[in-house]
């Protein structure tokens, strides 16, 4: 995204002795306090391939990104890379989302709507299952 001339901030903390980061990118847009937040998790479950779990869901902020650069939106866009979504950080307060979320709700954001994109390779009609 930096190549589009928008600015990619860090929210770094630490999650069981290792240094992690949520990666964000602001897009302005006409309405100066609501928010869309547009996320997907980098990190994968161990021992997968990740492509669908969820190099896929990256993939697609990665261009609805490049999408959004040609826009101005009505609200603020917000697109986020979260780290930690799986085990053994799942359901847990060092989630990458929970510390955006911990960090919003300070802020006082006004987040009208958020979308997770989870696992969007999956082409199956048989139940999907983790590694």
């Amino acid at each position: 995204m930096g190549g589009a001339g928008l600015c990619l901030a860090g929210q770094s903390y630490r999650a069981g002795g290792v240094d992690s980061e949520n990666l964000e990118v602001a897009l302005p847009g006409r309405s100066k306090c609501q928010i869309v937040l547009i996320g997907a998790h980098y990190d994968s479950v161990q021992g997968s391939l990740s492509a669908d779990d969820n190099a896929s869901g990256a993939a697609a902020l990665l261009e609805i990104g490049r999408a959004f650069v040609r826009l101005t939106p009505e609200r603020n866009v917000r697109l986020v890379a979260f780290v930690n979504e799986e085990p053994p950080f799942v359901c847990s307060r060092v989630m990458g989302s929970m510390i955006l979320r911990a960090g919003r709700a300070g802020a006082g954001d006004d987040i009208r709507l958020r979308v997770s994109l989870e696992m969007l390779g999956y082409y199956s009609q048989e139940l999907q299952r983790g590694p």
